[in-house]
């Protein structure tokens, strides 16, 4: 596995959670394009859908989900699974972070503070 640096671990908590809180924590840029796909906020359920139509693509076994734009929105982060650690993480997550008034970390904790850290 490549180490791109950057990382919040994720562990325990659900790709579709974690996807749209990062998706409804971030801008939609000026661009048409960017406006006519954006969605207004992400359900959990579409981030399910979205990290599930993904791994269909990719291929169930494959251990990077990397996302650049979603529905118009920059998310530009990796979701690794690290299953010689059993770990997993968002790996890049200052390019989030960089086009966000939140930062992946700070995302990330309310959802383990919200959670307990378990899948829901």
């Amino acid at each position: 596995m490549k180490d791109r640096g950057h990382r919040v671990e994720i562990t325990g908590l659900s790709l579709g959670k974690v996807l749209a809180a990062l998706y409804n924590n971030t801008q939609t840029p000026s661009t048409p394009l960017c406006q006519l796909q954006d969605i207004g906020e992400m359900t959990v359920e579409r981030g399910e859908e979205i990290i599930n139509s993904f791994k269909r693509l990719r291929g169930e076994d494959d251990e990077e989900l990397s996302f650049d734009y979603v529905l118009g929105r920059p998310i530009k982060v990796f979701f690794i699974d690290d299953e010689e650690n059993n770990k997993v993480w968002l790996e890049r997550a200052d390019l989030y972070d960089r086009d966000s008034h939140r930062t992946a970390a700070e995302i990330v904790q309310e959802l383990m503070e919200k959670t307990g850290g378990i899948q829901t």
